[in-house]
């Protein structure tokens, strides 16, 4: 678990701590067809409810090759940042608290699945 307000070095675009990754996702791709094809996976982030955030943002995409009757796997970092709003009240980047769902799909009307994280920020 991490503290809720990122600190740290400033550093151009804001505090060095809003890179850090904090979470891995990944999700494997599997070509059922005859063909090779590519496909974009793209992975939106739905913060706890309470955050009042937008019910999924884009955090993430990559563009894969799979070779027909093949898979690959994809993996993801998310950053302090990633799952940071900023809280006027105290002027900081903060972790919401609560758990957040990871969602992968090819866009963001078509959801293949999901993953719950579990509650990120410590007490």
């Amino acid at each position: 678990a991490h503290h809720p307000v990122a600190r740290g070095i400033q550093m151009l675009g804001g505090l060095a701590e809003l890179l850090n990754t904090i979470a891995r996702a990944s999700v494997k791709v599997e070509d059922t067809s005859d063909l090779d094809g590519d496909e974009v996976v793209q992975l939106y982030v739905s913060f706890p409810e309470r955050s009042g955030e937008p019910v999924r943002q884009l955090r993430g995409f990559e563009r894969v090759h799979v070779s027909a009757g093949k898979s690959q796997t994809v993996d993801f970092q998310l950053q302090r940042g990633d799952l940071s709003i900023w809280d006027a009240g105290t002027q900081a980047w903060v972790l919401a608290n609560g758990d957040f769902i990871v969602w992968f799909g090819k866009s963001s009307r078509h959801f293949e699945g999901s993953v719950t994280l579990n509650k990120v920020v410590s007490d």
